[in-house]
């Protein structure tokens, strides 16, 4: 093996540079755990969202839906994280499992708002079914003289239900490709960051993706310091390892790109290069022994 002070790596740190992989592993008490505490989550945010959408209708109630499904599958997220799912789908097909409870629930609390609190009282005429009916053919918004009724409003529950599903499914997603430890059962954590550094040589995404593919000892010890604020381009090289055995090391790369319009006003924009990239040991020392200044957590 080469001298790690060169900073050069070993061919077998070099082949040790893959995308992580799920492992896809489950419990179906995990399944069940993600469920409960999302369908727990649906009664409470079902309620606020129900009410919300009958008594404070407005422009910016549209925008609701799909934040409502992203917050349910975002606990469905936690959950099954918690419950140490690999898996890069259960996660999504739960939240959209619970997303469909959580329109459903939604919508109850809404007609339950429009029936006056009397759907389910023992003297109620209505039934849920029945009530959906009745506002489908007298109507119930209003679009400048335009009230929604029929097959109009009926396209507008649809979309609505879309909207929700497709923000939990979302939102069930948002652990999904973290990367754990199979050895010691613990999921990754941040465990060091570079400083700021000379995107330059990242301004050709596609140039550098192809070499970081090809050659990544190369690619990512080709960076010198930023020099302030006054790059037009930004990078940073973030790594995640096991908290016990740190036996295994996955890097992340962004870059952020800085540009001066016409009028002197600054804009940037942030580009993902590298996620996840799994490296070895040998590797991760080289990094931090040429980024000398960077702190470690």
């Amino acid at each position: 093996m080469i001298d790690k002070q060169e900073g050069v790596l070993s061919k077998t740190a070099v082949l040790q540079c893959t995308a992580y992989q799920a492992s896809g592993a489950f419990t179906y008490f995990g399944i069940l755990r993600s469920i409960f505490w999302g369908c727990l989550a649906v009664i409470l945010l079902g309620a606020v969202y129900g009410y919300w959408m009958y008594y404070l209708y407005s422009l910016f109630s549209v925008l609701l839906p799909p934040i409502y499904g992203r917050a349910i599958g975002l606990v469905v997220s936690h959950t099954a994280r918690a419950a140490q799912i690999r898996s890069s789908w259960i996660g999504p097909a739960v939240g959209a499992l619970v997303g469909l409870v959580a329109t459903y629930t939604g919508w109850v609390f809404w007609v339950l708002a429009w029936s006056g609190h009397e759907l389910f009282t023992p003297i109620s005429d209505y039934g849920l079914s029945a009530c959906f009916v009745e506002i489908m053919q007298d109507g119930i918004w209003y679009f400048d003289l335009f009230k929604v009724k029929g097959s109009s409003l009926g396209l507008l529950w649809s979309l609505e239900l879309c909207f929700v599903v497709t923000g939990a499914w979302f939102g069930g997603g948002f652990y999904a490709d973290e990367p754990f430890c199979e050895s010691c059962h613990k999921w990754s954590a941040d465990n060091w960051e570079s400083p700021k550094l000379d995107g330059a040589v990242c301004l050709d995404t596609k140039r550098f993706k192809t070499k970081l593919a090809n050659d990544p000892e190369a690619a990512l010890l080709s960076f010198s310091e930023a020099d302030g604020n006054t790059c037009e381009s930004l990078a940073q090289i973030k790594v995640k390892a096991c908290p016990t055995c740190q036996g295994f090391y996955a890097l992340g790369l962004t870059v952020k790109d800085c540009h001066l319009d016409d009028d002197g006003k600054k804009t940037s924009t942030l580009k993902v290069l590298a996620t996840n990239l799994m490296i070895s040991p040998e590797f991760f020392q080289n990094l931090k022994g040429a980024y000398s200044k960077s702190e470690t957590r």
